[in-house]
């Protein structure tokens, strides 16, 4: 199935890679499916699926960073390496933030209702090589009919 696109980013970084973010609409309520678009295959990968997916470039580790609400994939813009992390169990990621202190990134109880947030330095976590459970380009978030 080829989706439409209905928004479009283009995220550069300094030496002129880049991710693409697309919204390619709406499959449930409040449920974006999102596709990420690097200017080159990330290991092998040239097209990564996601819902409520985001994407952002940190200037100052030089790293692209795609996440959704279980997994990051940092993105290395010298070396185009890929690492990940996956979320702890009962833990939603939220958005990253970049400061002055690094990239964070805030994190949230999941089943319990309530909202509360606490923000993890990305400098801080173990990575882990590779892709994770992306490493076909298909987050676990995302919604299978849509993947193509």
């Amino acid at each position: 199935m080829i989706l439409p696109i209905y928004n479009e980013n283009k995220i550069q970084s300094p030496n002129g890679k880049f991710i693409t973010v697309q919204f390619k609409g709406e499959h449930h309520m409040s449920a974006d499916h999102i596709e990420f678009v690097p200017s080159e295959p990330v290991l092998g990968v040239k097209r990564f699926f996601t819902t409520n997916g985001s994407a952002i470039f940190n200037q100052q580790d030089n790293c692209f960073y795609l996440h959704d609400s279980s997994l990051i994939i940092c993105i290395d813009v010298e070396t185009w390496q890929a690492t990940h992390f996956n979320s702890p169990k009962k833990v939603s990621f939220g958005a990253i933030t970049i400061s002055e202190d690094g990239a964070k990134m805030s994190l949230y109880s999941t089943g319990s209702g309530a909202r509360e947030s606490i923000q993890l330095n990305l400098n801080m976590i173990e990575w882990t090589s590779g892709l994770g459970s992306a490493s076909q380009g298909v987050f676990s978030s995302a919604w299978e009919p849509w993947v193509n």
